[in-house]
């Protein structure tokens, strides 16, 4: 029942990129005995100064049921995330960023996303983020 239900979340956050007519894309890091975690983001964000916006990550794991620790870094100057690193046991996790009334304008800013396995093995991942008036 719970590898139906990860999956179930796992396919609403990539149905929800789908839907919303945003390009997904997917990094995979491996480890030992073929296990694997892939994260799931949209490539591009957009929020306006004074707002918040919720960049999903989607996590689908093989040949394991642990958490995973992801992060979110490089964001520009005047945007913070609620969490900058959080331990995921589950198949979807939600970083609301909020952009101060001064936010940097920026366009296409490459924020970092880190997933770490259980064994220290990383992936990193940049979405575009772009902050408008």
């Amino acid at each position: 029942m719970k590898l139906v239900l990860r999956n179930a979340s796992m396919l609403a956050a990539i149905a929800a990129c789908v839907l919303s007519a945003v390009a997904c894309q997917s990094a995979t890091v491996h480890g030992d005995d073929d296990t694997s975690v892939t994260a799931t983001t949209a490539r591009s964000i957009t929020i306006r100064r004074g707002g918040t916006a919720n960049l999903e990550v989607g996590l689908n794991r093989h040949n394991f049921t642990g958490p995973v620790d992801v992060s979110i870094s490089n964001l520009p100057k005047g945007v913070d995330a609620d969490d900058d690193s959080m331990s995921v046991a589950s198949a979807v996790t939600t970083f609301v960023l909020r952009a101060s009334s001064t936010a940097d304008l920026v366009t296409n800013h490459a924020i970092e996303l880190t997933v770490e396995d259980p064994d220290g093995r990383e992936v990193k991942q940049q979405v575009a983020l772009t902050v408008t008036q």
